[in-house]
């Protein structure tokens, strides 16, 4: 398989370059916007998707060897979370764009990035692809009422 890879931060593509070819994917190049891919014909992969993708390689990273850690992974507890968050937690967990979840829910965008560094701070998570893949595993589910 062949992946071209997409994004503004020179210093993340080849991060994220060197962990792929690492793993043994073959990296096709690189281009530095949306743009300049959609421009070269190239698919664009949904941001939601593209950070399911990403957990996934972590996730095989982190338990190469510990089969025992697939089968009981460990999740941190909500219970630190406020209602406005954990709604928040729900609508990037169905790869909503923040864009998006601001519009959604009243507020700005720079508000849901506040409450997404403190989610992800909250729940001892790393990034956004962690935080989907930990609202997948506690069956986080869609619901209405905020705070």
């Amino acid at each position: 398989m062949k992946i071209r890879l997409v994004d503004d931060n020179r210093l993340f593509l080849d991060g994220l370059r060197n962990l792929l070819e690492a793993n043994g994917y073959a990296v096709a190049g690189t281009a530095a916007g949306g743009d300049e891919a959609l421009a070269r014909g190239e698919s664009p992969l949904s941001q939601g998707l593209a950070a399911r993708i990403m957990a996934e390689f972590m996730r095989r990273e982190r338990l190469a060897g510990k089969p025992e850690l697939a089968e009981q992974p460990e999740a941190p507890s909500p219970a630190s979370l406020t209602a406005r968050q954990t709604e928040i937690l729900r609508q990037v967990a169905l790869g909503r764009p923040y864009k998006e979840i601001a519009l959604a829910l009243g507020l700005s965008e720079a508000t849901i990035k506040y409450h997404m560094g403190e989610i992800t701070a909250r729940l001892h998570l790393e990034n956004r692809a962690q935080v989907i893949v930990y609202a997948s595993r506690t069956a986080t589910t869609p619901r209405s009422d905020g705070d």
